[in-house]
């Protein structure tokens, strides 16, 4: 296996002594495209390129494209791999017009790469991924 993620689990108040959720806390588990969540193998980025640094937001999401379009052998597991702190401070806190704009772009620049390959049918869900 070339790319290994997991699931994301949000909370919005840390322990004061511990970088863990504060029992107390609001948490959500879900699992999308986050670099903190995965671990990619060297070859990845040998194969797919590094990554597209004219993103300010979605690089991640053009990166995760790439390894898709590239068939690289993935799995997601079916754990918490990534504890992660909301924040109203933080770079995600809030969803821009220039977040919108990374991420249309980031699809559509997929988009156009399979179009060019001769392959533009759509990716397989992440579904198919996770372990059972």
């Amino acid at each position: 296996m070339d790319v290994v993620s997991g699931f994301v689990s949000y909370f919005n108040r840390q322990m004061t002594d511990a970088p863990a959720p504060d029992p107390a806390a609001i948490t959500d588990e879900l699992f999308h495209v986050h670099l903190g969540a995965t671990l990619y193998r060297r070859t990845v980025f040998d194969r797919v390129g590094m990554f597209d640094e004219n993103f300010l937001y979605s690089e991640d999401v053009d990166l995760m494209l790439r390894i898709r379009e590239a068939e690289i052998p993935m799995t997601i597991l079916n754990a918490v791999t990534l504890c992660y702190r909301r924040h109203a401070e933080s770079m995600t806190s809030t969803y821009t017009a220039e977040e919108k704009r990374d991420f249309n772009r980031a699809l559509m620049q997929s988009l156009m790469r399979r179009r060019k390959s001769g392959n533009a049918r759509p990716l397989p869900p992440f579904k198919h991924l996770m372990e059972e």
